[in-house]
């Protein structure tokens, strides 16, 4: 199609169409703040009745007001900073009355879109060892002051059960893999690319 934006939608429609056919399970998309597009994104993965969207390269400081009343998705911010968090909690509950709903904190080696700066890279003040106990503290705080459990995913290097183990020790709920799952059939690239 000539037309990038409508031939976007009709894709992702598609694809999420397609992973409900073959999954009972939860079915997420992820959408980057970045792309011209985010809203028409946003609205139709909740269209299609979307269990989950992670959103991050920029901060999605409006993806809560495209949810209706009947809305069932999930909405889960990935964050590089507990500051980053904070900001996006303030935003949503004074414009919109929600939060979110989980994090993705990913560190300066996970494969996104986080805004380190070249030295912050393997900078320990970075790792996510020093930056989920911070992160869950604060979202304790949430739970105390509004109700509302906000679970934490850590995102970036996961590479082995201790490491994974490690995470959930320091407070994480769960871990988010990417990488690892390159290879996999189901992943979207050429076939000659998983070699």
């Amino acid at each position: 199609m000539r037309n990038y934006e409508q031939a976007s939608i009709i894709e992702l429609r598609s694809v999420i169409r397609k992973a409900r056919e073959k999954s009972r399970g939860i079915i997420g998309v992820n959408i980057m703040v970045a792309l011209t597009n985010f809203a028409d994104m946003v609205k139709t993965s909740i269209e299609e009745g979307i269990d989950v969207i992670f959103s991050g390269a920029g901060l999605p400081l409006n993806l809560s007001s495209f949810l209706k009343e009947d809305s069932k998705t999930k909405l889960v911010p990935i964050i590089s900073f507990v500051r980053v968090a904070k900001l996006i909690e303030k935003r949503w509950f004074s414009k919109y009355k929600y939060l979110s709903d989980a994090f993705v904190l990913e560190e300066p080696l996970a494969g996104g879109h986080l805004g380190y700066k070249k030295e912050e890279i393997f900078s320990e003040g970075r790792s996510l060892e020093k930056n989920v106990p911070v992160v869950k503290e604060y979202l304790l705080s949430l739970e105390m002051e509004y109700g509302k459990e906000v679970s934490l995913m850590a995102g970036g290097e996961h590479y082995s059960r201790e490491y994974v183990q490690k995470m959930l020790g320091l407070g994480a709920d769960a871990i988010q893999m990417g990488t690892r799952f390159i290879a996999t059939e189901e992943y979207g690239s050429a076939q000659n690319s998983k070699c």
